[in-house]
Formats: structure tokens, C-alpha cells, sequence
């Protein structure tokens, strides 16, 4: 064995190297740590325990593309980034799904769906929490990020549903930009919007100065008077239902000033309308068209946040043209709340966005036939031919189901067939004659 003797002065100059090496690595893993985006939770009871206590949780990232994760992201691909802890001492490291991709703004949005039984009803706080905010924010920069959502175990309650885009631009130079961040409560419950607070979520968080949000319609007011092209800022919105609430963390670029903005094609089902919802049973399919326009000559860039799992857009997002559009399709396996935020962007940062809400049932409430009044007093004469067709529309079903019809009352010689009364009267005895007529859907409702 060999000892080798060093100079003091030289194993105090191994030492500064040794320091400045490990300073060298720390800054590099922040700033490849530098590359979280967006966040948010959302969770229901799943409806097979009749307790409550096994909870279905829907949790929502979006990161830094070029980020090096232990798989590629690529549409439909998985991405492990960050524990998810249930509140009970349980936890899981999720591979999240990636729904959409921003090539040009470098970021990818993924979702995960997460089933955790709890072993007593209660409140209990889930959440996510990492390091780090992205370096360039004008606030919050290089902090650690925390998402979370009080659970109301064993209760029917479910908790809101949002989505905005990772990135939302907004202009520069407006004393009221505004923008909104498109929510649902599965529920139907009232919901009210706030500013997020450090204490509601753990973490360091400051807002922005000059932004406020409606408390009733969600609607984000920023003052970019002064306010610098490209500008970077960390913003977290509340969204509560009165018993729990889904936090949104987004991040709020400044745009250039809007001159010919983009518009979303509305007209002959172009896109279906901005925060409407469709209705959907599990299994069913669900398909509608999104398009957008520029009465500049600019290429638009069409993107989406949101996406279920599963769902396909043909041609895939994000896409380019002007007009641009896409196709969504999607056949859910599941019952659950999604709201999916589109995006259309011209060069210059100019971005509008609109909303649409799917909402899966495992079977959609069966609605009774409507009778709407259409029928009128007829006179049959003993012994000559007689035929009363019922109005077209005097009954209808909501539900769009087939009916079929009944009557009672006819007098002697007549009888129904579908919905046309005939035959010959044999015999006037027991006039005048009360018929009455009733129609059934599938489900055995009625209306008469």
C-alpha cells in the first residue's frame, strides 16, 4: 500500500475544486429541475362502493418536453416526474399519460386516473409537491410547486373539474386583459373563484400584481399596462364548491398587442359552443369538429389541454393553417368529468381559446314521453269506415326513444295500430266515448 503526503495548500485547492464542482452539479440539476408548467386535481366516489371511502382521482401536469424523463414524450406515451400522496400515509409514483403536446412552447400535458380506498370517512388533504418553478418567472421563480385537494371521504360530493392551457397568453399594453378559466361541478354546486394563497397550498406563492379574478364567472382581469412582450408569470386559482376545492396552476405569458385576433368558426357545428357540455354514457362515442379562423393571412396554431385519455384529434394536435381544425373523437370507459380547453394562436402570440365539458354516466336518467295537447274530438258515424291519425308530435320523448302506443275506451269496431285510430263503429249505445291514449318509451314511462 502506497501513502501519498500533499502539501496543505494543495488539499485546500482539491478541497475549492471539490466545492465548486458540487455547486456546478446543484445548479445544473435546478435548472433541469427548472421545468414544471401547469397542475391541477380533481377526484369523485366511485360509484360501485356504496361507502364512499374508494375515491377515483384525475391529476393533471404539464412539463418541460425537453426535460429528460425515463421514457420519450410522445402523444400516448407515459412520463413518471412526481409522488402522488393520498393523505392517509399511501403514495404512488404515476405514469402519466401524454395527452398533448406544444412543440413550439416546449411543453407536454399529461394525465393520470388514480382509484386509492380509504379506511375511514373523513377530510383528508391529496396532493402532489416538487421542486422547481421554471427560472425565468417574474414571481415565484425557482420555488418549489405544490398541488392539493381536500377529499371528503365518504360523502357523494365530487370536486370541481378545470383546465386551462399550460401557457395562456395575454396582451400587453391593456388595462383589463381578461381570459377565463373554464370549470365544472360535476354536482351542479355554485362555484366560486379566488386567487390561491401560500397558505392554502403549503408553498411560497406570491400573485401577480394587477391580477383579479370575478369570484362568479371565473373571469382572469390582468393590468399589462407596462408589462413586458414575453414576460413570464406564476398564477394559482381556487376554484371551490363550498366543501372542498381544484386548485389550476398555470403560467400567464404576455403577448404582443392584438390587432386581428383569432375567432373560433361557431356556425353549422363548426365547434361546438364555448363552455357548453355534452352528456355522454360510458362506452359511447363522442366525436365533434373544432375550427378556427384569422382574417389575417397567418398560420394559426391549433392546441388543446384537457384531452381524455384514449381520445384521438385527426388531424393530431397541435396542427397549422388557416383555416385550422381538427376532429375529436373519443369513446369513454369510464364515468368522470372533463373539461377540454382549445387554443388557436397566430404568430405574433394573439390566442383565444374555447371550452367544451363532457360529463359520462354509466346509464343517463330515463325522461317519461311528453303528451303535448295535439289531440282533438272526433265523430264516428254507427256502421260507416272511420280514421283519425293522431298529430305528428303529439307525443314526444326526450330521450329521443321509440314509443309505442295504447288506448283505452274505443268503442266497438275500432282499435289503434300505431298511431292511427280505425275500423267501423258497430254500435253508437255508450256514446259519447272518453278514449284515452297512452304512450310508453322502452323504459315502461308513460304520458296519456
Amino acid at each position: 500500500m502506497l501513502t501519498y503526503l500533499r502539501p496543505a495548500g494543495n488539499v485546500r485547492s482539491r478541497l475549492v475544486s471539490l466545492l465548486w464542482l458540487a455547486l456546478l452539479l446543484f445548479v445544473c440539476q435546478s435548472a433541469f429541475a427548472s421545468h414544471y408548467r401547469y397542475g391541477s386535481i380533481s377526484w369523485q366516489p366511485v360509484a360501485s362502493d356504496p361507502s364512499g371511502k374508494t375515491i377515483q382521482f384525475k391529476v393533471s401536469v404539464a412539463y418541460r418536453t425537453s426535460y429528460g424523463y425515463n421514457n420519450p414524450v410522445v402523444l400516448g406515451g407515459t412520463i413518471q416526474e412526481v409522488d402522488f400522496y393520498f393523505g392517509d400515509g399511501a403514495s404512488v409514483r404515476p405514469n402519466f399519460v401524454v395527452t398533448s403536446i406544444n412543440s413550439s412552447e416546449d411543453w407536454f400535458f399529461g394525465e393520470v386516473t388514480l382509484t386509492h380506498t380509504y379506511a375511514n370517512a373523513g377530510n383528508v388533504t391529496a396532493y402532489y409537491s416538487s421542486c422547481c418553478r421554471i427560472g425565468q418567472l417574474q414571481n415565484n421563480a425557482n420555488e418549489n410547486y405544490r398541488m392539493n385537494t381536500l377529499v371528503n371521504v365518504g360523502t357523494t360530493n365530487r370536486s370541481p373539474v378545470a383546465t386551462t392551457i399550460p401557457i395562456l397568453n395575454i396582451p400587453t399594453g391593456q388595462a383589463a386583459a381578461t381570459a377565463i378559466v373554464p370549470a365544472s361541478d360535476p354536482d351542479g354546486d355554485v362555484l366560486t373563484y379566488s386567487l390561491a394563497t401560500s397558505t392554502e397550498l403549503g408553498v411560497p406563492l406570491s400573485q401577480p400584481s394587477g391580477l383579479s379574478i370575478n369570484p362568479t364567472t371565473g373571469q382572469l382581469t390582468f393590468n399589462t399596462i407596462g408589462k413586458a412582450n414575453n414576460n413570464l408569470y406564476s398564477t394559482v386559482i381556487k376554484i371551490s364548491d363550498g366543501k372542498t376545492a381544484t386548485f389550476v396552476d398555470l403560467i400567464i405569458r404576455i403577448s404582443g398587442a392584438v390587432t386581428n385576433p383569432p375567432m373560433f368558426v361557431y356556425t353549422n357545428n363548426a365547434t361546438p359552443a364555448n363552455g357548453s357540455t355534452i352528456t355522454t354514457m360510458v362506452g359511447m362515442p363522442v366525436s365533434f369538429s373544432v375550427t378556427a379562423i384569422d382574417s389575417d393571412p397567418d398560420a394559426l396554431t391549433l392546441n388543446a389541454a384537457g384531452l381524455p385519455g384514449g381520445s384521438t384529434t385527426t388531424p393530431a394536435l397541435q396542427t397549422t393553417g388557416n383555416p385550422v381544425s381538427t376532429v375529436f373523437s373519443w369513446t369513454p370507459m369510464s364515468t368522470g368529468t372533463s373539461v377540454l380547453v382549445f387554443t388557436a394562436t397566430d404568430p405574433t402570440g394573439s390566442q383565444v381559446s374555447t371550452s367544451v365539458t363532457i360529463q359520462v354516466t354509466t346509464q343517463m336518467a330515463n325522461q317519461p314521453p311528453v303528451y303535448n295537447g295535439l289531440l282533438t274530438n272526433q265523430t264516428a258515424i254507427e256502421g260507416a269506415p272511420f280514421s283519425y291519425a293522431m298529430p305528428t308530435g303529439t307525443f314526444t320523448d326526450p330521450d329521443g326513444d321509440a314509443l309505442t302506443y295504447s288506448a283505452t275506451g274505443l268503442p266497438s269496431g275500432l282499435s289503434l295500430s300505431g298511431t292511427t285510430i280505425s275500423g267501423t263503429p258497430s254500435s253508437a249505445s255508450g256514446s259519447p266515448f272518453v278514449v284515452t291514449i297512452t304512450a310508453t318509451d322502452p323504459g315502461m314511462l308513460s304520458a296519456m
